[in-house]
């Protein structure tokens, strides 16, 4: 069990109105995961790897305590703990699926804790495609993996302008995210 009561073979979708932390604290269970020794991968559409890792490094340190001296520190921490995807260096030709990317580093590097920020970047912006039929296969695969491979999955999905408490469908797209 990872802290913060989830389990492996788990897809939980984390959901919020836009600059209220959704990345923020998503980031931080999988910091306590990487200091719990799960191995992680990082998937964030917004964010190229070493934005996303510098961004962690001050979650890590502190922003006022962090320092470039202390890389090496940082890097001994991390060892082969942490997988950054960041498909902005691939040519359109060598685009793979995000789903095929994780299950490759599930495979490969033994991954258990897998955050994708966020869905709308996550899934394949075809025009032919009806969205929410790609949102629904996207998060069903990813529900698939965590299953099969006894992984966490965070997924991180905006939610529809709405007023009050947030429910199941206030979750942008595709009411599949959330059952």
């Amino acid at each position: 069990c990872l802290d913060g009561g989830f389990h492996l073979g788990q897809l939980a979708v984390l959901t919020g109105k836009r600059g209220e932390g959704k990345s923020t604290i998503a980031s931080m269970f999988g910091v306590r995961a990487l200091d719990q020794n799960y191995k992680c991968f990082f998937y964030s559409g917004e964010l190229v790897d070493f934005y996303f890792k510098n961004w962690m490094d001050c979650q890590i340190t502190g922003k006022d305590a962090w320092t470039q001296s202390e890389d090496d520190c940082l890097a001994k921490w991390y060892g082969d703990k942490a997988y950054i995807h960041d498909n902005s260096y691939l040519a359109e030709d060598e685009l793979i699926s995000l789903v095929t990317e994780i299950e490759r580093a599930i495979v490969r590097y033994g991954c258990q804790f897998i955050l994708v920020d966020n869905l709308m970047t996550a899934i394949d912006d075809d025009l032919t495609t009806d969205l929410y039929r790609a949102q629904s296969k996207f998060v069903g695969s990813l529900a698939s993996l965590a299953k099969r491979y006894e992984v966490f999955i965070l997924l991180i999905a905006h939610q529809r302008k709405q007023n009050g408490d947030i429910k199941n469908d206030d979750v942008a797209g595709s009411s599949n995210s959330t059952d």
